[in-house]
């Protein structure tokens, strides 16, 4: 932030509100269509693609979370510092067959562990109370053994 407040002849704390004004506005406007939440038939072609790439049945996404490194905040202690020595935020994601994000929670504390975040997720919630669309259960390929729609945890 340092090389772009000396660039434009603006405060640092006038360049951190800009970037966080900015990215704000293009999460509004972006989330909706480039995460929107997917249809019980996007669902199902998930599962298919799962099935014909990675022979996992009835699998609709496989789910992860990641550290995103970040500079300490102020008065927080030990709360975003992670397992690997750094700090950082925590991004919990469900992506498709070809590594595609369908579900994003972004914004745990670092010392969280992936259990944890997943448990506190919106994704989780959405999850329990039947909020994402998630198809009944269904035939395995070329049997009748009738499973339910898993994630498969990366």
């Amino acid at each position: 932030m340092a090389s772009l407040s000396y660039q434009f002849r603006i405060g640092r704390s006038t360049v951190s509100r800009i970037i966080r004004e900015t990215c704000e506005a293009l999460r509004d406007k972006l989330h909706p269509i480039v995460l929107a939440k997917p249809s019980s038939a996007k669902w199902l072609a998930i599962a298919n693609k799962y099935f014909a790439k990675w022979q996992f049945p009835n699998c609709i996404g496989a789910i992860d979370g990641k550290h995103v490194l970040i500079q300490a905040l102020p008065n927080t202690g030990s709360q975003y510092h992670n397992y690997k020595g750094g700090f950082s935020i925590i991004l919990l994601d469900s992506v498709d067959a070809d590594y595609k994000f369908v579900l994003v929670d972004i914004g745990s504390e670092g010392h969280n562990s992936d259990g944890g975040v997943f448990r506190h997720s919106v994704i989780s919630q959405a999850i329990e109370c039947n909020q994402l669309h998630i198809p009944n259960s269904a035939a395995l390929p070329s049997t009748k053994t009738v499973m339910p729609f898993v994630f498969r945890w990366r």
